[in-house]
């Protein structure tokens, strides 16, 4: 770069230049300095002044220009360049009026399992190798760049026509489809893909974004490893789910929440052996709010985890006030989210049963077996410290998850519970009722309980006894009950026989 000064007859020149080194290299050079004479032609001239060697500064301001603007991990620009780019897109395509473009959010699949099970060193290289893949993916003009963990965002300019996004995302998603070869290991991802247009959906880069992100979380929920665009039914549900996730909050500090129980009966004897606990809101808006529409939310926001404690402490206590008072043995089931699982678990349920004065050993979790397939070390661990305490572990909805056999013999299992969806149609399906003659053969082999869930009928309570079943609940005994019609209903029922 080369400045001139003019200041009267003389000439000052600031300059600021690349020369080569003798050895090869390039350094950068500072000149400050005044004309000291000219040829007549003025073609050339002499500068005295001084000269600095400033290719260290130069260095430090090129470092410090890649860290404001590359992501360090990956290399590809970060979101502040993002900003700046989609800026420029949308302000091209506003001067030509005919441009359309789109805006890519990808996220990967369950990427915090490999970081849990690999280790962060392992995930790091995924995600380089990710981004080496996405860049692959499009065309020269584009851009790619990572918005941070496992979330990245990709740019489509000058677009024909909305189509074609979605081709490129199918791509992106094929591309990420293939193993990653890291080290020693293979590692499977998947990745959702969220796409907005501009401008049918936005004209501003932040709704964009957010559109963008809306599709993404559609993709995920419709099963993951897909692309969804946006649309504006995404919006309303978006709003939706703000409102109850603010109200959901109001009902924890508003103790909105309570707890309803259903008896599991023994075929042994025909009595009741034990409840499950089942968390009800009522909401003074919406009245009675179905578990299926605010417990994700809950476990997205990690509510689950107060919500959690607050169902582990009341469980507790009021299963000790029932055996105070009836003279009753029965056991307690409470439902645990997978949000739940990590060391803090052991800690909560040691509490509630302290505070309650419940015996351990009335006390079972029930866990899905989608929770045997996280971090499997860790889990293994924890649930043994459950199982320490001589708490009563069940495995929820079994047969409905990907676990392999191998993981009721490596974790604290003490019992099984069949799925609703296989008792409802054990006795018009074959299959089913073969699935459930299997899982009852297989637990009693390795020696756990049995429990049928959602029995309706007396021809499906007859025909599980034919099988060996231990237990089983359901609408034909008894729906879920508030503590005191529950009371009312059984045990006082019983005290009087």
């Amino acid at each position: 770069k080369w400045q001139a000064v003019l200041k009267g007859d003389d000439e000052f020149f600031i300059a600021e230049h690349r020369i080569k080194a003798q050895n090869g290299e390039w350094i950068w050079i500072s000149s400050l300095g005044k004309v000291a004479n000219r040829t007549p032609d003025e073609k050339a001239y002499r500068i005295a002044g001084t000269s600095s060697d400033i290719t260290a500064r130069k260095l430090a301001e090129e470092q410090i220009e890649r860290l404001a603007t590359t992501d360090p991990l990956t290399q590809l620009p970060n979101r502040r360049v993002l900003a700046d780019r989609l800026e420029q897109v949308i302000l091209n395509a506003d001067r030509s009026g005919q441009s359309i473009f789109a805006f890519l959010f990808i996220d990967l699949d369950r990427f915090k399992s490999v970081n849990d099970s690999l280790g962060h060193e392992i995930g790091d290289e995924v995600l380089r190798q990710t981004a080496l893949r996405l860049s692959e993916s499009i065309r020269k003009g584009d851009t790619v760049a990572r918005l941070g963990g496992d979330e990245f965002a990709v740019v489509l300019a000058n677009l024909q026509k909305p189509v074609d996004a979605g081709a490129v995302a199918q791509k992106i998603i094929d591309a990420l489809t293939e193993p990653f070869s890291v080290g020693e290991h293979t590692v499977n991802i998947s990745c959702s893909v969220g796409i907005s247009i501009f401008p049918s959906d936005a004209q501003d880069s932040n709704t964009l974004l957010r559109n963008a992100d809306l599709a993404m979380y559609a993709a995920k929920e419709s099963g993951r490893h897909s692309y969804r665009y946006f649309s504006t039914a995404m919006n309303a549900q978006l709003l939706e789910r703000i409102n109850l996730e603010r109200e959901l909050r109001r009902a924890l500090a508003n103790q909105e929440f309570e707890l309803y129980y259903q008896p599991k009966v023994s075929f042994l004897c025909g009595e009741m052996a034990g409840v499950e606990a089942l968390l009800r809101w009522k909401s003074p808006k919406h009245g009675m709010v179905s578990p299926v529409r605010f417990i994700p939310i809950a476990e997205e926001t990690h509510l689950i985890l107060p919500i959690g404690d607050w169902i582990l402490r009341t469980a507790c206590s009021q299963m000790a006030a029932w055996q105070k008072l009836w003279g009753v043995e029965t056991s307690l089931a409470v439902n645990i989210s997978v949000v739940q699982i990590d060391r803090n678990l052991c800690k909560s349920i040691s509490a509630a049963l302290q505070h309650s004065g419940l015996e351990a050993r009335f006390l079972e979790i029930e866990i899905t077996e989608n929770v045997l397939l996280r971090n499997v070390n860790e889990t293994i661990e924890i649930l043994s410290e459950v199982s320490a305490l001589g708490v009563q572990i069940a495995i929820d909805d079994f047969g409905t998850g990907y676990s392999s056999l191998s993981y009721l013999r490596d974790f604290k299992v003490d019992t099984v519970k069949i799925d609703q969806s296989f008792v409802k149609n054990m006795l018009t399906k074959e299959n089913d009722a073969t699935i459930v003659r299997a899982i009852i053969a297989l637990a009693h082999s390795m020696k756990l309980g049995v429990v049928a869930e959602g029995v309706e009928t007396v021809e499906q309570r007859d025909e599980l006894r034919k099988m060996g079943c231990d237990l089983w609940q359901g609408y034909l005994h008894s729906r879920p009950w508030p503590a005191s019609e529950l009371e009312q209903r059984l045990f006082a029922a019983k005290a009087e026989q």
